[in-house]
């Protein structure tokens, strides 16, 4: 039962196990201490972990899946977009800062957009020199800095915002590539402190790697981004030409996820091919 945008308690497992977008068994675990109705936070990374990082070039629409879901959960909902986390990578203030803004303005966009209700969006370098955050941050040890910052900004939200739940993202079989490995971690230092709910991982058309982070974009040809100009026929088109049928449709299958939950939370949209159906809310997302 969903009430004014909360999952009764009764009914967050039965989610967690019906919904394609939600990754079981990370999610079963990170729950089961939770209590809701609750306050939701999810960070938004600029920047990839690969050994050659790169910053961002735009934002897909795989990153719908963890906003509708904190709608679905959350009272108060928070986004944490990681600048500060980015710079540990070697990358310039300047291009940093850029890509921060380009992100945060789209997220802006689309929250007012949708109609979406009692969030608020924030810059990791606007509350890391702030006592609570640098009190936090001093308070125990971690030799990898971006690990440090994330455990970090878990408990800052935790006391600061009281947010008991984190809203992720899993790539099942992956204990070093997605959110798992930093909540794993913040267990270790705080114990069960906040609760955690994973959305499956992104999605690409490149075959050679289907899987990717929700909100990180290396390449715009193999993404549907969040963009007013994104045609997503030709896109997919362009990608069955390219890639061939079986990547398309493991991006097709998200995409009718995020439709789905998105007509649960926001509207229905009616009958129409996937592709008519995803380019309506992307046109909602970004006019």
């Amino acid at each position: 039962m969903v009430v004014a945008g909360i999952v009764a308690n009764t009914e967050l497992e039965r989610l967690i196990v019906q919904d394609p977008l939600i990754e079981t068994a990370p999610s079963l675990n990170g729950v089961k201490d939770l209590i809701l109705p609750t306050s939701t936070y999810f960070g938004v990374g600029l920047c990839n972990g690969s050994e050659h990082p790169q910053l961002s070039i735009g934002l897909p629409i795989d990153v719908l899946s963890m906003i509708l879901l904190s709608e679905l959960l959350g009272q108060r909902k928070y986004i944490l977009i990681a600048d500060t986390h980015a710079k540990t990578n070697g990358f310039s203030d300047e291009d940093v800062a850029e890509t921060a803004l380009k992100q945060m303005n789209i997220l802006t966009h689309l929250i007012d957009n949708l109609g979406l209700n009692n969030w608020e969006m924030m810059l990791a370098s606007d509350i890391d020199t702030s006592p609570s955050y640098t009190a936090i941050f001093n308070s125990f040890e971690e030799h990898n800095l971006y690990f440090k910052r994330e455990i970090t900004d878990m408990m800052w939200f935790f006391r600061e915002k009281d947010v008991h739940l984190k809203v992720g993202w899993a790539l099942n079989g992956s204990r070093n590539t997605d959110e798992v490995s930093f909540d794993r971690k913040f267990k270790d230092v705080f114990g069960a402190t906040i609760s955690f709910i994973y959305t499956i991982s992104g999605r690409t058309f490149n075959p050679k790697k289907i899987r990717a982070s929700p909100y990180f974009c290396e390449s715009s040809e193999t993404r549907i981004l969040l963009n007013s100009d994104e045609n997503v026929q030709a896109k997919i088109d362009y990608a069955l030409d390219t890639f061939g049928e079986d990547a398309v449709n493991c991006y097709k299958n998200l995409l009718k996820g995020i439709v789905r939950l998105y007509e649960t939370v926001v509207e229905l949209i009616g009958k129409m091919p996937i592709e008519q159906k995803v380019q309506y809310v992307l046109n909602r997302c970004t006019k």
